[in-house]
């Protein structure tokens, strides 16, 4: 072999190596470039507990002593209204009218047929008095006038049932005028004109009265702290600065099934009727009011209201696990107590279960993260 063709034979073998390893880099499986894990900066809270004492508020509602829900005694047809949310009405004043055509046929109804019980009944009495007299003579039995009796007696009640009936009616045709039992203020209205009514249907509601009422809930662990007599302050959202004194009236004796909370009435004392119906306001405990069940219970959680978020229609919260170095986050479920602390209020909420003291809450950023996440703690 000469050295030119030794050549030719070197290079072919070296395209051919250069070949197949291209073939084999193109077949093999390429390693993916891993990305950074993205591990987000997170600002915390601490969990601590704060002293339960009687310096604690309510979120409250301002409503009337005595509340009516106004109905129709009989059905028809709305045709007027004469009054408006808020009206103020005296008694006897009329509210609303059905449409009459109906009520007064139905009551002319009545009436004809008390005149027409009224001729049977007289036709049966006359002919009981000729009975009487012939069987004094003996020109009927005994079997015939018993018989004429009877029938004076059918038609004697007939009569006294047409006439109840003819008195039903007369007053179905009252019905149709509502009228307000006492003065008050009109804080609901369900109907409209030309709208059908039932019966009884609620049409609108009237507070009777000028009694005023601050309703609130407090949970399980309150409630025994709060007796009847016991003083409150009142602090209307809509006034800073005007507190109104209320004193506790009536303690619910049953837990609303769903929140777990107790319904306080307190009777507020507004002489100058600065509070409006319907007004929220925040119930103050003073220090008047009783707290020895409340010292049973001394330490409550708090945490800003900024870490709570909504899941699922449930309140949680996100708490941060720490292990070796390594934090994450995890959603807790937890349970919400309706009261507020008396400092800083609006920027804080009472857990009354799902934490516990020491553990860490996020409070910035809560609505970017996901379960399990890594994070990193900042100051």
């Amino acid at each position: 072999m000469n050295l030119s063709t030794f050549r030719m034979t070197q290079m072919a073998l070296a395209v051919t190596t250069l070949v197949v390893l291209t073939l084999l880099t193109a077949c093999s499986p390429q390693t993916a470039t891993a990305l950074p894990e993205v591990i987000r900066p997170v600002k915390t809270f601490t969990v601590g507990s704060a002293p339960f004492t009687s310096s604690v508020v309510y979120s409250a509602e301002i409503k009337p002593r005595i509340e009516s829900q106004m109905a129709f005694r009989v059905g028809g047809k709305v045709v007027e209204r004469l009054v408006e949310l808020g009206s103020i009405v005296r008694k006897n004043q009329i509210l609303m009218r059905l449409d009459p055509v109906d009520l007064q046929l139905s009551a002319n109804a009545a009436v004809a047929q008390v005149a027409a019980a009224k001729a049977n009944d007289d036709v049966a009495q006359a002919a009981l008095k000729r009975s009487q007299e012939l069987a004094r003579q003996n020109f009927i039995s005994s079997g015939a006038l018993e018989l004429a009796t009877g029938q004076a007696s059918v038609t004697q009640a007939m009569l006294a049932s047409a006439q109840a009936n003819s008195a039903l009616g007369l007053n179905a045709a009252q019905y149709g005028v509502l009228r307000a039992d006492a003065d008050g203020v009109v804080t609901a209205l369900s109907v409209e004109t030309g709208q059908i009514v039932a019966a009884g249907t609620p049409v609108l509601k009237v507070s009777a009265g000028a009694q005023k009422d601050v309703v609130f809930a407090v949970p399980e662990g309150v409630v025994g702290a709060l007796k009847r007599g016991a003083a409150l302050g009142v602090q209307l959202w809509s006034q800073s600065g005007v507190t109104l004194p209320a004193t506790v009236r009536d303690i619910s004796a049953a837990a609303d099934p769903i929140s777990r909370t107790f319904t306080i009435k307190a009777a507020l004392n507004d002489t100058n009727n600065v509070a409006p119906l319907g007004a929220t306001a925040t119930v103050v405990m003073t220090a008047q009011t009783p707290t020895k069940t409340v010292s049973a219970r001394p330490q409550v959680i708090v945490i800003p209201l900024a870490s709570v978020v909504e899941s699922q229609g449930k309140t949680a919260v996100w708490v941060v696990e720490t292990s070796a170095n390594l934090s994450v986050v995890k959603k807790r479920v937890v349970t919400l107590a309706p009261t507020l602390p008396a400092s800083n209020a609006e920027a804080q909420v009472v857990v009354a279960a799902g934490l516990a003291p020491g553990q860490m809450v996020v409070i910035a950023g809560i609505h970017t993260l996901t379960d399990g996440q890594k994070v990193r703690l900042q100051d």
